[in-house]
């Protein structure tokens, strides 16, 4: 998923190895509440596609230029929905037209999740159209990528997507693609449902979201208070303990062996520009090695991931020296930089 830490995943399995039948039987004391949801926030709206409804929220729409879409992968807390992109976009919606839209099940979108990158491709293709008349520029956090081959799959020439920018995505390497699937191999127990639903992981979820809010907090920019809107962050944040989404959650990532798998399968299009934001957020993870061998692993990790990220057809490879994933959050004014000089030309810059 994930261009996902693996100590995560590790650390998925210790923190709540949802296999012991003690962690089954547990019940958390501080249950969420599980009762509708708020209203939408300010610019979203809710959009029937291929039977279900989207989440969509639009700023700038009156400006000039190239839609901005952005879509959202997941952390290492395996949150995947627009909050991540609570800095960027209002920067962004400064001079251009933005939009974020949440996958089936994440943030207020609708659905189960059960239809994973291959089915919110099919989305796409559709909802895109209904976005713009013109082509759209794509920002894709993570393994949000995945979503993208799955709709080349279909719109081999790109379809509407003019270019777009990868954030830190899911590497396709032949050598990668069993470490990612392996990664849904948890998902995939039948009593994780019945689990969540009896409020046996509302303890964990709330932890996840605390985390999850210190930690965006600690990385945001000093001028953050300028462009981060926190009453959208914290409005996106509130879905992630209903049950449901929890559920949606789990289910997608339960087929996200099949997702990679798949989009491993399906070339990125020669007629649409890539640009690569690559940071080094694996180094954590090498330098946090409990010995030779587990650094090791990291370290192909990082080094065939940025091999197959360099080979994207007449890519521009950025590179950053940050350590930080949420790049979208932590680093927004570079990376509307880019985006704005992605719109302006599609001549790679000098990397530095």
């Amino acid at each position: 998923m994930l261009r996902l830490l693996l100590y995560s995943a590790l650390a998925l399995s210790a923190n709540w190895a949802f296999c012991s039948s003690a962690l089954l039987n547990e019940k958390s004391s501080n249950s969420v509440n599980q009762t509708g949801k708020p209203a939408l926030p300010e610019g979203s709206r809710l959009v029937a596609v291929h039977g279900q409804r989207l989440h969509i929220r639009t700023i700038g729409s009156s400006n000039p230029g190239p839609l901005i879409v952005m879509l959202s992968g997941p952390t290492e807390s395996w949150h995947s929905d627009s909050a991540w992109f609570a800095a960027l976009q209002p920067l962004l919606a400064r001079s251009m037209q933005t939009v974020v839209i949440d996958r089936s099940g994440q943030g207020f979108s609708e659905g189960d999740g059960a239809g994973g990158y291959e089915g919110f491709a099919a989305q796409l293709s559709e909802l895109l159209p209904r976005l713009s008349r013109s082509p759209v520029i794509v920002v894709a956090f993570a393994s949000a990528n995945l979503a993208l081959h799955h709709y080349f799959a279909a719109n081999q020439h790109g379809g509407q997507i003019a270019a777009a920018l990868l954030i830190d995505p899911d590497a396709l390497h032949p050598d990668l693609l069993e470490f990612y699937s392996s990664q849904a191999v948890p998902f995939k127990n039948p009593a994780l449902r019945q689990y969540v639903e009896e409020g046996g992981y509302d303890s964990r979820a709330q932890e996840l979201l605390e985390g999850d809010r210190t930690h965006v907090y600690s990385v945001l920019p000093d001028d953050a208070d300028e462009y981060f809107d926190q009453r959208y962050f914290e409005q996106i944040l509130a879905t992630r303990t209903t049950h449901r989404n929890i559920i949606a959650r789990f289910t997608e990532i339960a087929r996200y062996d099949k997702d990679v798998l798949l989009a491993a399968t399906i070339d990125w299009p020669d007629s649409v520009p890539v640009w690569v934001f690559d940071s080094d957020f694996e180094l954590a993870a090498i330098e946090a090695a409990q010995d030779h061998d587990e650094a090791t692993t990291y370290q192909r990790w990082r080094d065939l991931s940025t091999a197959w990220m360099q080979r994207l057809p007449d890519v521009c490879w950025i590179h950053s020296d940050s350590r930080e994933h949420l790049a979208p959050i932590a680093q927004p004014k570079k990376i509307a930089d880019l985006i704005e000089l992605l719109s302006a030309s599609n001549s790679c810059l000098n990397n530095s």
